[in-house]
């Protein structure tokens, strides 16, 4: 066996020199000065510093021993070794044929033991580890056992010291065995329980005894069990076969081990991020349980904005970490490890030039020798696992092996990290769609929809203040329907008009496009001219509302204190925003048709475009052949027993009730139509003013006498009338003016009639 030689240059540190002088001035104490206590002082001193000095030159050793041994050869590397500067730097070409991400491993995993598995019946092979009783019962229906298996299979049977089972059984899906397992295990624990407690110790007894209890089991089996339940049945007489207990064959020893290694996994919680960041930080602890390793780091590439991201560290020295998490790939080590798709490991490293090489540092530390490995993921190198020691030459190839095992690990971590996050965002976005639904399905309108967007946004993502912008018909302009903000420096801008020359948020609005600006630090405006003044650390995000056809708005989003937006946002957000442009849409599609029908399909009445146009056209025509037209305006007057809210079924049948009876009594060429809502109106033409009151007092008197019966109830209805009379110079906005005037007095008297 070849033994270990060892470099003493590479065992001693600059902290010997201080160990070396104390045992000088201890030789200095007990030679020259002649004082006897003093001499022994120096003698103690000396002895103390050799010790001292015995104890940590052994434990370098120790550490410079590689302590694992590897379970198999590592591969014949192809090494390249260049020194500048002083440092030696060991790079490994082919590291990516032997830990490349070439192909998927767990699915070919899968794929070759689905090979092996055959078409036909399966032997399954348990092994268990018998109690002697256990052996006397087994051994009973042995026999029943083998007539079973040589009638459905011809098995050699063998015993070796242990208990096989033989069985049929056809191949289940993993899910299927383990919950079967599970199931097994729970009923195992059960019958534990259920037994009582047993006087024998299994290491008392010979193992010539225990070869004749199994063999003769024809004829001991029964004095046996009844033996067993006679012990169960028999109190014990005396305290001595209590607390008699047979010397034991095996030596015990007591590990302490910190409670931290054996938590609960569940502590990192359900998102993917702190899932991933809790597995490789397990990862670089056993890295350094196993090597001579003082700081190990996993850094993630981000590829986009061209930097490494420091995702997981364990450190003894960990004050002289980098605080930022944001490394830029440049000219060290590890951009090089990534460059170049290959391991490499430093030695002879110089500590100032410690910073420059290895960037996770933030100030310069005592390091021996470094190693980086790359992490493949898709064929691409995606992150840099780095390890350091304090030791010169801690790392060879078998480190590099060894590592390259956990490359593969973490790459497995990758894909599902990527799985998890996925899924977790579809579940977020299938969130925000359900409790949108929800809430626009309680009162669906434009201003109900921008409620409920603002609120599901507030529920779902990271924010400080939100909004919803839409088109107003009404001002031809786009303004901000609903704001929320956790400020306390925020106003009220919904109803404010938003500026589309120079504001953020205008690109959304005109174009249609999601904006996104990060990390802003000067002062912008960002909806509208009213908005508070934000000009440093602060995010905007606006996202359109738009259809395939046509942009209905924008929802905005701000955070303040430097914090980023992420994409899951923008993705959620974006979402929003289709499912709004399509409600948004569905209600500007309802009021058009509504607007260029003439008829109500419910009713029978106008709708109000139509009765508008038609008593322009009818007015017009009273003008020219000097005929006098009136305008009735009517509602129904307000009871707890036709509640909208709480009886909205009642209300309906009321209306149609009173509609009915008003068209009864109309004449063929009079017009009747909604001009509001909840708000009818029929033109009346040529009649005095005396008989359009008479006609009103009439309508309201039917209506009032009238009985509605209702699922067996009966109630009575009244409505309110305003009657005017057209003159010559009144335009139609002042003719429906007036008519809402006398209206208004009747609601404030109820069941009345008033004229203006």
């Amino acid at each position: 066996m070849k033994k270990n030689q060892y470099n003493l240059k590479k065992l001693l540190t600059p902290r010997d020199v201080y160990i070396a002088i104390v045992i000088l001035l201890g030789f200095f104490f007990l030679i020259v000065l002649p004082e006897i206590e003093v001499k022994l002082i120096g003698a103690s001193i000396a002895v103390l510093g050799i010790i001292f000095f015995a104890i940590d030159i052994s434990n370098r050793i120790k550490n410079y021993i590689d302590l694992a041994k590897p379970g198999e050869q590592p591969p014949d590397f192809e090494t390249v070794k260049v020194k500048k500067d002083g440092v030696i730097r060991t790079i490994y070409k082919d590291y990516i044929d032997s830990f490349g991400d070439t192909k998927d491993y767990i699915e070919d995993r899968l794929e070759k033991e689905n090979e092996k598995i055959p078409d036909d019946d399966i032997v399954i092979k348990e092994s268990i580890k018998p109690t002697i009783e256990e052996k006397i019962e087994v051994e009973i229906k042995q026999k029943e056992v083998k007539d079973e298996v040589s009638q459905t299979r011809e098995t050699d049977f063998f015993d070796d010291g242990e208990i096989t089972i033989i069985s049929k059984s056809v191949p289940k899906p993993v899910v299927a065995n383990v919950a079967k397992d599970i199931e097994i295990l729970q009923e195992q624990k059960v019958e534990i329980k259920e037994e009582p407690p047993k006087e024998f110790n299994l290491f008392e007894q010979d193992s010539t005894e225990i070869e004749e209890t199994v063999f003769e089991h024809e004829q001991v089996a029964q004095p046996q069990i009844e033996e067993k339940q006679k012990a169960v049945e028999e109190p014990v007489k005396t305290e001595e076969k209590k607390h008699e207990k047979a010397s034991s064959p095996y030596k015990k020893s007591k590990i302490d081990v910190p409670a931290s290694l054996f938590k609960d996994d569940s502590i990192y919680g359900n998102e993917p991020l702190e899932a991933l960041q809790f597995l490789l930080n397990r990862i670089l602890t056993i890295i350094r349980s196993v090597t001579n390793t003082k700081t190990a780091v996993f850094l993630l590439v981000d590829q986009v904005n061209h930097n490494f991201l420091i995702i997981s560290s364990v450190s003894d020295n960990s004050e002289n970490i980098r605080k930022d998490k944001l490394i830029p790939i440049g000219q060290d080590i590890i951009s090089q490890i990534y460059i170049g798709s290959s391991p490499e490991i430093l030695t002879e490293i110089n500590l100032p030039s410690v910073t420059d090489l290895i960037p996770y540092y933030d100030n310069p530390t005592e390091i021996g020798s470094f190693i980086g490995v790359p992490v493949f993921y898709d064929k691409s190198v995606h992150g840099v696992l780095c390890a350091d020691s304090e030791v010169q030459d801690a790392y060879n190839t078998i480190t590099v092996n060894f590592l390259g095992h956990f490359t593969r690990i973490i790459s497995a971590l990758f894909k599902n990290y990527l799985e998890k996050h996925d899924l977790n965002q579809s579940q977020r976005m299938l969130e925000a769609i359900n409790l949108f639904r929800q809430k626009t399905n309680q009162n669906y309108s434009l201003q109900s929809i921008s409620d409920s967007i603002a609120e599901v946004a507030c529920r779902l993502v990271e924010y400080t203040s939100i909004g919803v912008c839409l088109f107003d018909f009404y001002n031809n302009n786009w303004t901000i329907n609903t704001y929320i903000s956790k400020s306390t420096d925020a106003l009220n801008i919904a109803g404010k008009n938003v500026r589309l020359d120079n504001s953020l948020i205008a690109p959304s609005i005109i174009s249609s496009q999601t904006v996104l600006h990060n990390n802003l630090n000067e002062e912008y405006i960002r909806t509208c001219d009213d908005e508070y003044r934000i000009n440093t650390n602060y995010s905007f995000l606006s996202v359109p509302i738009k259809s395939y056809t046509t942009n209905y708005g924008a929802i905005f989003l701000e955070i303040n204190d430097g914090r980023t937006i992420s994409q899951n946002s923008i993705g959620i957000l974006e979402t929003l925003g289709e499912q709004s442009s399509t409600a948004i849409e569905t209600i500007y599609f309802d009021k058009l048709m509504k607007s260029s029908q003439l008829f109500d399909p419910n009713t029978g009445i106008l709708n109000t475009p139509a009765f508008i146009q038609r008593f322009r056209e009818e007015l017009e025509r009273c003008r020219d052949f000097g005929i006098k037209p009136y305008l009735c305006v009517f509602q129904l007057d307000k009871y707890s027993s036709l509640d909208p809210e709480q009886h909205s079924d009642r209300l309906q049948k009321a209306v149609y009730h009173v509609l009915g009876l008003a068209k009864s009594q109309i004449r063929i060429y009079d017009l009747f139509g909604k001009i509001a809502d909840n708000t009818y109106a029929i033109a009346l033409f040529g009649i005095t003013l005396q008989e359009a009151r008479i006609w009103a007092e009439r309508l309201r008197s039917e209506i009032a006498i009238s009985v509605l019966e209702i699922m067996s109830q009966r109630f009575t209805v009244t409505i309110s009338i305003g009657l005017t009379q057209i003159k010559e110079t009144d335009s139609m906005d002042d003719i429906i003016d007036n008519a809402g005037k006398a209206l208004t007095k009747s609601l404030k008297k109820t069941n009345a009639v008033t004229v203006f």
